[in-house]
């Protein structure tokens, strides 16, 4: 087994899936009015949003606790289907993006 890294593929899918993600603008400032998240959270998501993934590994890294709050309040609070759709593509993203990095 040759000990040289693969080239990571990106299906056709997750392509177009991160091209729905760069075009999708979600209303986060609505669900701090709304009192689902905290001023500093919605803060966080301006921070990681629309970010290139290393940029939101890296987020992820500081404060991984923080971030997992934030996306589990999200997802028991909201009902948007958008909004749980992206988020959830915001973790599938994550989780891959941090395998390539950390490979």
């Amino acid at each position: 087994q040759s000990s040289a890294r693969r080239p990571r593929v990106v299906s056709r899918g997750r392509l177009g899936r991160m091209a729905a993600l760069a075009s999708t603008q979600i209303g986060w400032n609505s669900y701090e009015a709304a009192g689902i998240i905290s001023r500093e959270q919605l803060e966080m998501l301006f921070c990681y949003d629309k970010q290139p993934i290393a940029t939101q590994v890296a987020l992820f890294m500081q404060r991984g606790e923080a971030y997992v709050e934030l996306f589990v309040v999200i997802l028991q609070n909201v009902n948007k289907e958008e909004t749980v759709q992206y988020v959830l593509a915001l973790l599938d993203d994550l989780l891959v993006g941090a395998r390539a990095i950390y490979a």
